[in-house]
C-alpha cells in the first residue's frame, strides 16, 4: 500500500500597504512548527510593529520572527505604526496658468485635494493626476487622497466633453465618495469603495441598483460613453462566508446559492443551482412568499373541489338519463 502525501500548509505574507521590499512564502508540514520569516517588507513614514491574521489588526497577533503551528492555509498582513513622517502634496499646471499652494499630510492621513486653480485656453480641466500623462492614479478636485510619499498632482485637460462617475452607496451605514471625472472617449480606474454597510461585505460596483446592469470590479479601469452613476453592491456577511452572494439595497433581498460539480474528478462551475425563494436580510423566508403560497394552495383546493363536485353532478346526470332509456 501507498503511503498518503503529509498535509502541507502555506504562510502567505502581505505587506498591507508597504512601499518597499518582498517576501517569499512559507511552506509547513501539518502538525509542524515553524519560525516566521523576518519581515522584508518597508513603508514609507511607517515603523513595522509585527504581523495579524486580519489586516486591520483585529485577527491573531504575531510578533516577528515567532515560531508557529499553523492548522490551515494563512495570510499574515504586516502591521505599521506612523512614525511621524510628513508627506508634501504638490499641484503642477500640466500646460496651465496659475498657481495651486501645496499641502503637508502626515503618513497614514488623508488630505482634501485642492480645487483647481489653473488656467489653459481652449481646454477643460478634468482632475488631478499622479502622472503628467494621465496613467497614474486619478483623483477629483476636492477628493480625499492619502499619499505614500512626497507627490506632485498634475492637472488634466481635455478639449471635448468631460464625463461626470458618481457612486452611490446603495444602502450603505456609512462613508461617502467623491465623484469623478474623465474626459469623453477616455478612460479612468476607479477609486477604491469608501462605503460600509452593516452586516455586509461590498463585492463590487453596478450601474443598476439592482444589479441587473454591468458590473465593474472594485477599482476597474471604464470607459464611460456618458454621464454614469455607479451603485454599490453588497453580500450579506452570512452568505459572503457560504460563497453565496446577495445584491441590492434595503429591504428583502434575493438570494442566489452557486454550487460547484464534480466530473470525472475535474471541479469546474459548469452546474449552477439557484434558489429563487426569496429571503429577508437575516437569510430566513420571506413571510409574504409563506402567505403567498398558502393563498395558492387555498385556491387549487377550491378548483380541485369544483371540479369533483362537476365530474359527480356529471356523472349522476348521466346515470338519470340512462335509466329513463330502459
Amino acid at each position: 500500500e501507498g503511503t498518503t502525501p503529509a498535509t502541507t500548509y502555506t504562510i502567505t505574507y502581505n505587506g498591507n500597504g508597504a512601499t518597499g521590499g518582498s517576501m517569499a512564502n512559507q511552506e509547513v508540514t501539518a502538525g509542524s512548527a515553524v519560525t516566521l520569516t523576518s519581515n522584508g517588507f518597508t513603508r514609507t513614514g511607517f515603523t513595522f510593529t509585527g504581523w495579524n491574521t486580519a489586516a486591520d489588526g483585529t485577527g491573531t497577533s504575531y510578533t516577528d520572527g515567532a515560531t508557529i503551528t499553523p492548522v490551515a492555509d494563512m495570510v499574515l498582513f504586516a502591521q505599521w505604526t506612523a512614525d511621524g513622517t510628513k508627506f508634501t502634496v504638490t499641484y503642477n499646471g500640466n500646460g496651465g496658468t496659475g498657481s495651486v499652494a501645496s499641502q503637508t499630510v502626515t503618513a497614514g492621513e488623508s488630505v482634501t485635494t485642492r480645487s483647481n486653480g489653473y488656467n489653459r485656453s481652449g481646454y477643460t480641466f478634468v482632475a488631478w493626476n499622479t502622472a503628467a500623462n494621465g496613467s497614474g492614479q486619478s483623483i477629483s478636485a476636492g477628493a480625499p487622497y492619502t499619499p505614500v510619499s512626497n507627490v506632485t498632482l498634475y492637472a488634466q485637460w481635455t478639449t471635448g466633453s468631460v464625463y461626470t462617475i458618481s457612486f452611490d452607496g446603495n444602502g450603505a451605514t456609512g462613508g461617502s465618495m467623491s465623484p469623478q471625472y474623465v474626459s469623453a472617449g477616455s478612460s479612468l480606474a476607479l477609486n477604491a469603495n469608501q462605503f460600509t454597510r452593516s452586516g455586509y461585505v461590498f463585492s463590487g460596483w453596478n450601474t443598476a441598483s439592482n444589479g441587473t446592469g454591468t458590473s465593474y470590479a472594485n477599482g476597474a479601469t471604464i470607459k464611460p460613453s456618458g454621464n454614469t452613476t455607479l451603485y454599490a453592491q453588497w453580500v450579506t456577511q452570512q452568505n459572503s462566508a457560504n460563497g453565496t452572494s446577495s445584491v441590492g439595497g434595503g429591504g428583502a433581498t434575493t438570494t442566489t446559492t452557486t454550487t460547484t460539480s464534480t466530473t470525472g474528478g475535474a471541479s469546474g462551475s459548469g452546474g449552477h443551482e439557484k434558489d429563487a425563494t426569496p429571503k429577508t436580510a437575516d437569510g430566513d423566508i420571506d413571510p409574504r412568499y409563506i402567505l403567498a403560497l398558502g393563498i395558492l394552495a387555498v385556491g387549487v383546493a377550491a378548483i380541485v373541489g369544483s371540479r369533483r363536485n362537476q365530474m359527480t353532478y356529471t356523472g349522476s346526470a348521466k346515470k338519470d338519463r340512462d335509466s329513463d332509456m330502459e
